[in-house]
């Protein structure tokens, strides 16, 4: 599990060159309209968005009730950044668009 920085955290998890590999972003909100998840459909509360950008730009989006084990995916297709060091801004947005009433 990430360790947050006051609601947000940030994980870079060393590739065996020494690179980074992958980057994790987590955050907790509250979604009282309800996130749409592929598994169970809809969920609302207070809720944990974790995305993860990997060297290539593969964004993978997971979320979960906060202190719970079950982890549910967002609906779509496969999510590609062109540039990786826009993952921070990506994760900011969807946290912003998922808490607004």
């Amino acid at each position: 599990m990430p360790v947050r920085l006051a609601r947000t955290g940030i994980v870079h998890t060393k590739h065996k060159s020494g690179g980074i590999h992958m980057d994790k972003k987590s955050t907790i909100f509250t979604a009282t309209h309800g996130v749409m998840t592929s598994e169970v459909g809809v969920i609302s509360g207070e809720l944990e968005l974790v995305t993860t950008c990997d060297h290539d730009g593969a964004l993978a989006l997971s979320i979960t009730y906060v202190g719970a084990e079950d982890w549910y995916s967002l609906p779509g297709e496969k999510y590609r950044l062109h540039d990786v060091r826009d993952h921070e801004v990506v994760h900011e947005m969807l946290v912003k668009v998922l808490e607004r009433p």
